[in-house]
């Protein structure tokens, strides 16, 4: 198995970045935020401090004119905002911007042009960012200004829901940038010692769950060599039992030719024997001869029904009758049938659609089990043979009238070397079972002892590619 990737050390590179991340972001838009609203508190208290002062002057009776013109009540309300920190200067305006009164004289009677008297006069406070000289800056010098530059901040006076006028407060930043700064940093620290908790979590997390994988991937990296090893060995056992198992087959062969060829050969040794006397007549010797070529033939038959199926079939598939099949089958066991007894019938319909089969075979299949079922018979008896047709199937009947076969043998009689007589060497229904699977089809026997025995050779019919006959497969394939 593949060696696993290292997941502390990926997982911590991976974490460490994507922390880091968060909280320089976290911590950045934290101090913005902490900026903008530590300023505009600033100003909302400045704002109420004034307002507050002034108005209570107003409260008295006093008109806002005296206010600025009146020394000792001027210098009262001064006495409050130069206690605001960082305060420079104070200015007072008119609602048209024209500087009443200022701290600085040559500025009374100069007029404001700033933007922000628009904003001022709807009774709302502003901040306007100012060089050394007071000169206020643009917008793009503002954004760079970042609290280095002295601030003036407009109040509106009002008084009964009417503005009366405007103080203008110049301001130092210095010291509410150093609280800012001191913020900033308190909620940068505290960001690192959150991303740092945080990560130091993650890794308890994921050590031990490193460790657990790396535990089950030794485990499976066992059980896999454990595996390759018992694979290993299971086709050890596979090729030994596939050789045991041809060994086996080659001495059930082996043994099967040996018993069916003892018989004959030793009678036919015993009959080379005795041709070898001379006193033997003319009539004993074509006897003797005659039992020789018996036996030869006998020997010749079980090694070529052996032969026939040790062999591999070539399918030489084509278009023919069932009934031409069974028709020349019979034919070439009429001189056995009039010989033993036995009356072979046929019922051969001629109305029925060709197969496509292998004709030689086919007929070697028929003959094996009309064969069988005339050497169940004994004379007197009738050997049918029948051609059915359903849909899809064409179906050869061979039924006899001997002896039957006994319920417990019934399932047997395929099988390769079992045979009931002792004469049989037990290939023919193997070999005919044989044939007619290679073609598609099935065999099956039906048998009650003492009534005979029914055998079904059913064969896919040609053109019907549900029924996986031979031609049915070519025409998919």
């Amino acid at each position: 198995m593949k060696k696993p990737f290292n997941l502390v050390l990926t997982f911590s590179l991976a974490s460490l970045i994507a922390i880091t991340a968060l909280m320089v972001g976290l911590s950045w838009l934290l101090g913005n935020r902490l900026e903008s609203r530590l300023l505009a508190r600033d100003q909302v208290l400045i704002h109420a401090a004034i307002q507050q002062e002034v108005g209570e002057e107003l409260d008295e009776g006093m008109s806002f004119e005296t206010i600025y013109q009146d020394p000792e009540a001027r210098d009262h309300i001064l006495e409050e905002i130069l206690l605001i920190p960082g305060t420079k200067g104070v200015e007072i305006l008119d609602t048209s911007g024209k500087v009443l009164w200022s701290t600085d004289s040559e500025k009374i009677g100069t007029e404001r042009n700033t933007e922000l008297l628009a904003q001022v006069l709807e009774g709302k406070s502003a901040i306007e960012f100012k060089d050394e000289d007071h000169t206020a800056l643009s917008s793009s010098e503002e954004k760079s200004a970042d609290w280095k530059a002295d601030t003036g901040l407009y109040v509106p006076i009002v008084h009964q829901q009417e503005i009366l006028g405007i103080f203008e407060i110049h301001r130092n930043n210095s010291q509410l940038r150093k609280q800012v700064k001191t913020l900033q940093t308190e909620v940068y620290w505290f960001c690192a010692a959150f991303g740092t908790g945080l990560y130091l979590l993650l890794m308890c997390i994921i050590i031990p769950a490193a460790r657990i994988i790396r535990s089950q991937h030794s485990q499976l990296s066992s059980t896999a060599e454990s595996l390759k090893s018992v694979n290993e060995e299971l086709r050890r056992t596979q090729k030994e039992l596939l050789q045991k198992e041809r060994l086996s087959a080659i001495g059930e062969v082996c043994g099967a030719v040996a018993h069916g060829l003892k018989n004959p050969i030793s009678s036919v040794r015993s009959a080379v024997q005795l041709l070898g006397t001379l006193s033997l007549s003319t009539d004993k010797r074509e006897e003797i001869t005659e039992d020789i070529l018996i036996e030869v033939d006998r020997l010749a038959k079980r090694l070529n029904d052996l032969l026939n199926f040790i062999r591999p079939f070539d399918l030489n598939a084509q278009s023919a009758h069932l009934a031409d099949i069974v028709t020349s089958a019979a034919a070439s066991l009429k001189w056995k049938a009039e010989e033993e007894g036995i009356q072979l019938q046929t019922d051969l319909p001629g109305t029925i659609e060709p197969v496509s089969i292998d004709r030689s075979l086919m007929e070697e299949a028929v003959l094996i089990v009309l064969g069988n079922a005339m050497d169940a018979s004994s004379p007197g008896q009738t050997v049918q043979c029948r051609l059915l047709s359903t849909k899809g199937r064409q179906t050869i009947v061979i039924q006899d009238e001997g002896n039957g076969i006994a319920p417990d043998v019934l399932p047997r009689v395929f099988e390769c070397f079992f045979t009931t007589r002792s004469q049989g060497v037990g290939l023919g229904l193997a070999l005919c079972k044989k044939i007619i699977e290679l073609h598609q089809g099935k065999v099956t026997m039906e048998s009650q002892e003492g009534k005979g025995t029914v055998v079904y050779l059913e064969i896919p019919s040609a053109g019907d590619p549900s029924a996986g006959g031979p031609d049915a497969t070519k025409k998919s394939e």
